[in-house]
């Protein structure tokens, strides 16, 4: 029986005919993987892992988390690029399991002077469209190991990647259907900012098979 493919046909979501993806693909996963090595490399690697749970900050204004998502992330670009004079670091991966509802992750480069300001204005962000916020809607935390959060953003993979990646069985791998981009990240470090700077690609044999 051939493996499940990562994404399905188009669906309509939010008014916009969206790609209907049910697992993180491969190509996906190394983008990810090679994004966070270009962030190391020009001496940006993301410093903060935020989660974002829509369930908690419900708004009947805006009731499709992409374009809440959008909205707070222009806030987000523009507020670090305000204060760093530099295009933000960022990578997202969305999930919307059954048990915890239609939520983002992020790891983003914010520098430590500045996490206490960013951390108030996410609220402030999130919140402006919400009927209500509790104080669950949003958990922050600094990033000290990227190898195993990496793991915990590649979860809803499919089996082949977590694998290659080793994934552990603890992270489960329903992480539910989501319409449109399931994994993102910034332009400043994805593929045409990193072959403008010519970063080596480091070659995986194991993902080139499953890709």
């Amino acid at each position: 029986m051939p493996a499940a493919r990562a994404h399905d046909q188009d669906a309509s979501a939010g008014g916009r005919r969206r790609k209907r993806h049910l697992k993180i693909s491969a190509g996906q996963a190394w983008n990810l993987h090679e994004a966070w090595r270009f962030a190391v490399w020009i001496g940006r690697a993301p410093t903060l892992f935020v989660t974002i749970n829509w369930r908690f900050a419900p708004s009947s204004t805006y009731p499709d988390s992409i374009a809440r998502m959008s909205r707070v992330r222009d806030c987000m670009k523009s507020f670090l690029h305000r204060h760093t004079g530099q295009g933000p670091v960022w990578m997202e991966v969305r999930e919307d399991p059954k048990s915890r509802g239609d939520h983002v992750h992020l790891a983003l480069y914010v520098p430590a002077w500045l996490e206490p300001a960013f951390r108030k204005a996410l609220k402030g962000w999130v919140s402006m469209d919400a009927q209500g916020m509790e104080g669950r809607a949003i958990k922050t935390k600094p990033i000290y190991d990227w190898v195993g959060l990496q793991r915990y953003f590649l979860k809803g993979a499919t089996r082949e990647v977590r694998q290659l990646f080793s994934v552990p069985p603890r992270h489960s791998p329903f992480q539910g259907v989501i319409h449109g981009p399931r994994v993102r990240v910034s332009h400043s470090i994805g593929p045409t900012a990193r072959k403008a700077a010519g970063f080596a690609t480091a070659a995986n044999r194991g993902l080139a098979a499953i890709a």
